[in-house]
């Protein structure tokens, strides 16, 4: 009888050999849920920058409609050449502002570093006004 009792018990061998095969169950799990959430993220990207495309693509439309009609505005008070050069200049120097301020804002973000903190506000607002704990 204590034969039979000593085969049902499981070595450390087999314990170790269990142990090891659950865990590379659960990091073939995780692995594959991470695949998927990966493409849903690609593909949602994909979905967000077409649509952004296309809204570039009208707002181009429209800019160009809008410089359009201040050129025809211009022609009618300084004529077509002064008219084009104004715009010429309009369009550079509203041009260089939004490309600094580009350059400026991706020249802030650190690409795979973890992202500060959110402080945290707190419900109760002292009388003061302070946010915060006291």
């Amino acid at each position: 009888m204590g034969e039979i009792q000593a085969q049902n018990e499981p070595t450390l061998s087999s314990a170790v050999e269990h142990v090891l095969g659950s865990t590379q169950k659960a990091l073939v799990s995780r692995m594959e849920l991470l695949q998927v959430e990966a493409q849903e993220d690609f593909f949602g990207l994909l979905h967000g920058a077409g649509i952004v495309a296309a809204g570039a693509g009208l707002l181009l439309v429209g800019w160009h409609m809008l410089m359009g009609l201040v050129l025809l505005w211009l022609n009618d008070l300084v004529g077509l050449a002064t008219g084009l050069c104004v715009m010429v200049i309009l369009n550079l120097a509203l041009g260089s502002a939004i490309a600094g301020y580009g350059i400026r804002f991706l020249g802030r973000i650190r690409l795979m570093a973890p992202d500060k903190p959110m402080p945290i506000r707190h419900a109760a607002v002292s009388a003061a006004g302070r946010s915060g704990p006291s």
